[in-house]
């Protein structure tokens, strides 16, 4: 929200408002489509891994950098059926998850560090910037979590208590890759 107040600079600060917002909508309409609604900084697809669960083929990608962790799938429209975000940390911890920024409904699984879905909750959406309304939190320590869309995990018979078998050797290299880019 602007605010002015009155002041002997006035004209000149409204001749920089003009200009600014000149600027600002001459540039954006060169944005490409894709990345348009994406704010300044926000972070687009990332590297994937694919894997059955639940016996249906998944695309997931892999969130492990501080700022792929805390953006997850802040922004974005949409999602694919069979795709979603992996968050992979560097020990088990008690996970804490808001919606703050996300447009789309998500379910979320807490998964220990054997493999073992600790809970499931499903997520809604909280578009806005301000503080989130509502947590979601692990039940145990657990060292991944995995998005997918609001329902996926009941549609498919997932449930807390079973075994994910993440095909932790890609989810290494591509960990390992993103710690050696420079």
């Amino acid at each position: 929200m602007l605010v002015f107040r009155k002041s002997t600079r006035s004209a000149r600060g409204w001749r920089f408002l003009a200009a600014a917002l000149m600027t600002l909508g001459a540039t954006s309409c060169d944005t490409p489509p894709d990345s348009r609604s994406l704010p300044p900084g926000a972070l687009g697809p990332l590297p994937a891994v694919t894997f059955h669960l639940g016996g249906v083929p998944v695309e997931v990608e892999i969130a492990s950098a501080p700022a792929e962790l805390q953006q997850g799938l802040m922004y974005r429209e949409s999602m694919p059926e069979n795709h979603g975000m992996l968050f992979v940390y560097h020990e088990p911890l008690f996970m804490r998850f808001w919606m703050k920024n996300t447009r789309i409904p998500l379910a979320i699984a807490f998964i220990r560090e054997d493999g073992i879905i600790s809970n499931i909750e499903e997520m809604a959406p909280e578009p806005g910037p301000l503080d989130p309304v509502r947590f979601y939190s692990s039940r145990h320590r657990c060292l991944f979590a995995l998005e997918m869309n609001a329902g996926w995990f009941q549609k498919h018979g997932i449930q807390a208590g079973d075994r994910i078998e993440l095909p932790l050797d890609e989810i290494q290299r591509i960990v390992q890759r993103k710690k050696d880019k420079p």
